[in-house]
């Protein structure tokens, strides 16, 4: 049964709206105003409010508003005697699927209606397909990284209070990279399909599966006793080796290797993430296909891994005496071929002029607390640029990438605010990059400083993005103006069907939360064209340029 509520304060329009819905076979129900609508369409499940927007006490506009919170919101299609295309997009805004000028005509509202159902429905479709895409991978089908980790954190928690040890397990797929260069990333990803599916047929009922990205598997065997971790990942171990699989047209029998950590008291869970992806660089580095679980002899070897002092004294020494140079990517729009804006690259070097890989300095910073600092050094830099390139005449913007760390550094946002007024540097040639990992460490911190440099007039990144999937959910947290997918997602587009979808699934994001796509690692003009197809606006990569000390232009 189609059940409609038809609000009004003119009899004669309510009686109206109340005969031309029951023509169009809805069960009505009629109030005068919207307080008494509000009772109707609650305790009568209305699917549909034909709404006056303007009427005394309640508006039609906060009846909208009241009905958002249901479980089940109706349908509202707002009518007005006056013919106000203000009006009407500020309805559209409010959440309103359609508005109609009345005296109501059958033809009119019946096409109205009609919109807004198949309008709704494609809503509800994105949001199960947006639901589904922020917790599995969607390559294996299985969870994905972020999803399981929440789960993780409720199973130890969990596990902790019961007194009922679990274990985490990482899994590499061996040999990953031969396949990958042997047969083609396609195969590979047939490989990665194939062990999920074994994985997940190998593990008991309560225990889960995910991918954490790449070759690497995660798994929590949930209440299981120390005694019984062995047995049970050799059984999956076997389970691996046991099947085969076609791979560029021979018969394969692939192996995985495993490190594990038990669940204990008192033990945090980026202890045990830690632990268990340690034991994996132990059983990886005995060789393949074996098992490792971490025990108390391995921790003297733990720690001697972690230290980075070398690396930690000459990235010292560099940010002391000021060796670095910023570098700069161009950002390509993809429709005009212009260059509107670059991606600023910092470069560092050691006290004998060589260039430091920018991943181990950066790391170094990070783990020893001096990422603050080369932030902020970068910043001051690319801003002193900005306003050199002003006063040259160009009006191109720059992207700075900043640490998670650094979005919770107020000296930080101090330093962008005088920088930008001292130079006079117009805040919108800002944008401001952050990744996915920023967010899932800080969001509260990571919304704050958004609040704040949105506030003055800079833009947002969101880089590295679809990498874990934990931003589909953020983005809806925080104004974003541009997504940046992730250069995994972009190397393999031509021949990579699973590739083009995750592409064009972004682009139909953006689009609903007003934000516009970059995709890096573009090496040539061929995925320069196929994303274009694909509705991404900006591309950035070799094919356009490499990053270099000087800005075209």
């Amino acid at each position: 049964m189609k059940t409609a509520v038809v609000v009004d304060d003119s009899p004669i329009e309510l009686l109206m709206g109340r005969k031309l819905l029951e023509k169009l076979g809805y069960t009505v129900f009629a109030a005068s105003g919207g307080e008494e609508a509000l009772n109707l369409v609650r305790e009568n499940y209305a699917a549909l409010v034909i709404c006056d927007v303007t009427m005394p006490g309640m508006s039609g506009l906060e009846l909208l508003e009241a009905t958002r919170n249901f479980a089940q919101p109706p349908i509202f299609i707002m009518a007005s005697s006056l013919d106000d295309a203000a009006q009407a997009v500020d309805c559209m805004r409010a959440g309103a699927y359609g508005y109609l000028t009345k005296p109501l005509r059958e033809e009119q509202l019946g096409n109205a209606i009609k919109d807004a159902v198949v309008r709704r429905e494609k809503e509800l479709e994105a949001r199960h397909h947006l639901e589904t895409i922020t917790k599995y991978d969607p390559l294996t089908g299985v969870l994905n990284k972020d999803e399981f980790l929440r789960l993780l954190a409720q199973r130890v928690r969990s596990a902790r209070k019961q007194d009922h040890p679990g274990a985490l397990l990482f899994v590499n797929v061996d040999g990953l990279r031969y396949i990958n260069n042997s047969y083609g990333h396609q195969e590979g990803d047939r490989a990665l399909q194939h062990v999920a599916t074994l994985l997940g047929k190998s593990i008991r009922p309560h225990d889960f599966v995910a991918r954490f990205g790449g070759d690497l598997f995660a798994i929590h065997f949930a209440g299981i006793e120390s005694g019984d971790i062995g047995a049970n990942v050799q059984r999956v171990l076997d389970g691996v080796e046991a099947a085969r699989i076609t791979l560029g047209g021979k018969q394969h029998s692939l192996t995985i290797t495993v490190g594990g950590a038990e669940c204990q008291a008192q033990v945090p869970l980026e202890k045990l993430i830690n632990d268990a992806d340690f034991a994996l660089h132990l059983a990886k580095r005995a060789g393949r296909n074996r098992f490792h679980l971490y025990q108390e002899r391995d921790k003297a070897e733990q720690a001697e891994l972690g230290e980075q002092l070398d690396s930690l004294g000459i990235v010292k020494s560099a940010l002391d005496g000021r060796r670095f140079e910023m570098h700069f990517q161009p950002i390509v729009n993809l429709q005009s071929g212009e260059t509107r804006h670059y991606e600023a690259l910092i470069r560092l070097f050691d006290d004998d002029g060589r260039m430091l890989p920018p991943a181990k300095f950066i790391k170094t910073a990070e783990t020893f607390g001096l990422i603050n600092r080369l932030d902020r050094m970068v910043v001051s830099a690319c801003l002193e640029k900005l306003a050199q390139m002003a006063l040259e005449g160009s009006s191109a913007g720059l992207a700075i990438n900043l640490s998670g760390k650094s979005v919770e550094d107020p000296e930080l946002l101090k330093l962008i605010q005088h920088e930008l007024s001292a130079r006079n540097i117009d805040p919108s040639r800002v944008t401001f990059e952050i990744t996915e990992t920023a967010l899932f460490h800080n969001l509260d911190q990571v919304q704050h400083f958004v609040q704040q440099i949105k506030g003055m007039g800079c833009r947002l990144a969101l880089d590295d993005f679809g990498v874990g999937f934990s931003s589909f959910y953020y983005i809806k947290q925080l104004d974003i103006d541009y997504l940046k997918i992730d250069g995994s997602f972009i190397q393999n587009v031509l021949s990579s069907a699973n590739d083009q979808v995750f592409v064009r699934a972004m682009v139909e994001i953006s689009r609903v939360f007003d934000m516009q796509v970059i995709a890096e690692w573009v090496e040539n003009a061929e995925v320069a064209e196929l994303l274009k197809s694909l509705g991404v606006e900006y591309g950035q990569g070799y094919h356009f340029g490499k990053p270099g000390p000087l800005i075209a232009g």
